[in-house]
């Protein structure tokens, strides 16, 4: 019966399906450990506007093996980002922080990290604090830093 069943999702990707490719993806990815075939699929899935895979191949570019290529991966988070992706809001927020794959800015960082905060990723709030805290990018401003961390703490971050 799996043997139908992936059959079956295999001519589902090769006659275009967004989300077979991306669940064919995640397959040759998780339980094949065929990133090559895994990275095809995903890509013809990410092409086709599917989130969930623009956000994996962002992964998989932001790795720190054979695949890594900082400015890919920025592409592939910055498109599911803008799709309201809450992990890629997060990761895009944190490369523009440090300047991996694209160019260091604060302001970015802060667009992201709060479109991600807004949506309740616990790390996103917490990073809303320091950044209020410390004033990266923003006017310092300890009520806001302590919304957040306030927001953070509320979800479980021991780190706020």
């Amino acid at each position: 019966m799996k043997k139908i069943k992936f059959i079956i999702l295999y001519l589902e990707a090769w006659l275009g399906s967004a989300k077979a490719q991306f669940e064919l993806g995640h397959i040759y990815r998780v339980d094949c450990g065929m990133p090559n075939e895994a990275i095809d699929q995903f890509r013809l899935a990410a092409e086709q506007g599917h989130r969930d895979a623009q956000f994996q191949l962002g992964l998989i570019y932001d790795s720190h093996g054979a695949f890594q290529d900082y400015t890919e991966a920025a592409e592939w988070y910055r498109k599911a980002a803008e799709q309201g992706d809450v992990r890629a809001q997060y990761s895009i927020g944190f490369m523009y922080e440090y300047g991996g794959g694209v160019p260091q800015n604060y302001t970015e960082a802060e667009k992201w990290y709060r479109k991600a905060a807004e949506q309740g990723h616990r790390c996103a709030q917490f990073t809303m604090g320091y950044i209020y805290h410390t004033g990266r990018g923003v006017s310092k401003n300890h009520g806001e830093a302590e919304k957040w961390y306030r927001k953070a703490v509320a979800q479980g971050s021991a780190d706020a």
